[in-house]
């Protein structure tokens, strides 16, 4: 499960040469490691709860440099970093396999259209290759949400793959992949689409359903949507890849909230390691 290091760039890690970043999580657990490539010393975190993930955050790259300061007596101060190329202006319109769930990227020109996650944000070209996210009112009127604005979006072409790659003054991140055509679904994924709920009561908690999962096909893909209360609020709306009669993976090279593999089993659909039993669909 090693696929989708980020390289990022963290002030306080300046000079600290290479830093490669993964973190993990299932519904009720979470992870995050940094490492230094450079000094072979890493800070690995773990916590029973998705709510720590804003404290690993904002304390893994201190962490690690104190690290480095004590184990390498490598003392903190700024270096010179390679400066990120700028992106070619590709296309973006299509659709995306995000960490928040599909989103669609549709128009054409200078003003395009970002749907999902229950939002829709105008795009328009900015500098290098870049686009900027505008929320408007009615969708004609513009709102200034500060969060939007140092937030740029790119796409970088990386072999047969197109990334969407989110770029914060200059520190770049790639957040998506764009789906490919749809492969065929197995009879035994189409028979068990269709809602479901978590077994375990204390994991269910954690879910705004019932249901808790529902399993469909969309256009030819296999989709599964839930809706999460932890560690927010949040519908989550993902492509699966079907890899079998028995088992799928959720589409891309994506971080994923409760892991990234579904098996279907006589039980149900386990995914993140936790057990959906499947439930009638409510009669109105």
């Amino acid at each position: 499960a090693a696929l989708g290091w980020t390289l990022p760039r963290h002030e306080a890690l300046r000079h600290a040469g290479r830093i490669a970043f993964h973190g993990g999580a299932t519904f009720l657990h979470q992870s995050y490691m940094l490492i230094s490539l450079d000094h072979d010393l890493a800070i690995v975190l773990a916590s029973n709860s998705l709510e720590a993930r804003r404290f690993f955050q904002s304390t893994a790259a201190p962490m690690l440099s104190a690290a480095l300061t004590a184990v390498r007596a490598l003392q903190p101060g700024r270096a010179d970093q390679v400066p990120v190329p700028p992106l070619e202006r590709t296309d973006p319109t299509g659709t995306w396999q995000t960490a928040a769930g599909i989103v669609e990227i549709t128009g054409a020109g200078r003003r395009l259209k970002a749907t999902g996650f229950g939002r829709r944000l105008s795009m328009e070209p900015r500098e290098e290759g870049l686009w900027g996210l505008e929320y408007r009112l009615l969708g004609l009127i513009p709102l200034p949400i500060r969060a939007l604005r140092p937030l740029r979006l790119g796409v970088l072409e990386l072999g047969s793959e197109s990334l969407l790659v989110r770029d914060v003054g200059g520190v770049r991140e790639r957040i998506g992949v764009r789906l490919g055509p749809p492969l065929e679904i197995p009879a035994t994924w189409r028979t068990a689409a269709g809602p479901y709920v978590v077994r375990d009561p204390e994991v269910r908690l954690a879910f705004g359903g019932p249901p808790d999962l529902v399993l469909g096909i969309e256009k030819g893909r296999l989709i599964v949507n839930f809706r999460l209360r932890i560690p927010a609020e949040a519908d989550l709306r993902w492509a699966v890849r079907p890899a079998g009669e028995f088992e799928a993976t959720l589409e891309g090279v994506t971080d994923y909230i409760g892991g990234e593999s579904l098996f279907l089993t006589s039980e149900g659909i386990v995914f993140g390691g936790v057990l959906f039993e499947r439930t009638a669909p409510a009669v109105e």
